[in-house]
């Protein structure tokens, strides 16, 4: 998805409901750790909750670079899959020199709680 669509899409979401918060979005971060921790490809999870509701949740695995091809296709299917609440979401994949980040945004139903994030994967120092 582009930036733009991105961003309008997740302008809309932002628009049709509140920010989560308390166990909810405890409930969203424990699902980030165990799932992104499941996947396999990372050597470390951390999930960080922020206070700004244009981001709420980040998540930021350590990936060994041998791994990479996988793990822009896996954080999508992950986000797809097992993360977002079924109702409405979307997602962007960027990637640079030093990981993949997929940027989500996912809403529960009209006028329900919504969920934005970053999940960042960077590649380790290791060989």
């Amino acid at each position: 998805m582009s930036e733009e669509l991105f961003d309008e899409a997740k302008r809309q979401m932002m628009a049709a409901g509140s920010p989560s918060d308390g166990v909810n979005l405890d409930g969203m971060s424990i699902d980030f750790d165990a799932y992104l921790f499941m996947a396999g490809l990372f050597e470390r999870v951390v999930i960080h909750r922020t206070c700004d509701s244009d981001c709420l949740l980040i998540a930021s695995c350590t990936v060994n670079r041998g791994k990479a091809p996988a793990v822009g296709e896996a954080l999508v299917s992950i986000w797809r899959d097992r993360l977002r609440y079924n109702y409405r979401a979307a997602h962007r994949l960027r990637r640079d020199n030093l990981g993949v980040y997929l940027d989500v945004v996912t809403l529960s139903d009209d006028g329900g709680i919504f969920v934005t994030g970053l999940i960042k994967a960077t590649w380790s120092h290791q060989p």
